[in-house]
């Protein structure tokens, strides 16, 4: 009985997922770009990646757009 638990407990152990951002792009810093356009765009772009190192448990989703 000691052995089931223990292995129960080895497999039900959880991880927190890893988090980082990539790509961020503020398009009103470009100086670059002298267009009024570009310094009034107040658009904030960037990559969020998430990582879930446990492949037993998670949420699956589609890509948001």
């Amino acid at each position: 009985l000691r052995l089931n638990s223990s292995l129960y407990l080895a497999k039900s152990k959880t991880s927190k997922p890893s988090c980082s951002l990539h790509n961020f792009y503020l398009p009103a810093l470009n100086l670059s770009d002298n267009s009024n356009t570009t310094r009034s765009n107040h658009t904030l772009y960037f990559q969020l990646n998430l990582n879930n190192k446990m492949k037993d448990k998670g949420v699956r989703y589609d890509e948001i757009i």
